[in-house]
């Protein structure tokens, strides 16, 4: 993944998505696939868990381990605007429908970027 870009041309797509996939990868490589999409799409929507919980293979599928942990931070420094999903959470415990205003404490974020190049 490292050495092959995706075989599409610049802004070919209207929005990308990758739901649930960046934390499967490691830290260097989810932020290669950020830069791929933000090359092939005009639009860019990321979700990813917002909180640590080590997940092994699963179905002895390796590719099911989470391998990285992304932050508020890792995307506002690239341009995106980031919103909580799922339940609040506070000391361990969920509190519904705050998440979306307080992000920096939701179980999940939602990553979205505009694309200008």
């Amino acid at each position: 993944m490292r050495q092959t870009p995706l075989p599409f041309s610049d802004k070919t797509f209207d929005v990308a998505t990758c739901i649930e996939v960046i934390e499967h990868l490691p830290k260097n490589n989810g932020f290669y696939l950020l830069n791929e999409l933000e090359r092939i799409a005009k639009k860019v929507i990321i979700t990813t868990p917002n909180v640590s919980f080590k997940q092994e293979a699963l179905d002895n599928n390796p590719f099911q381990k989470h391998l990285s942990r992304w932050f508020v931070k890792d995307f506002i420094e690239r341009g995106y605007k980031v919103k909580g999903v799922g339940d609040f959470m506070f000391s361990g415990r969920k509190i519904r429908y705050l998440s979306f205003f307080l992000s920096k404490f939701s179980e999940a974020l939602l990553a979205y970027k505009v694309c200008n190049k």
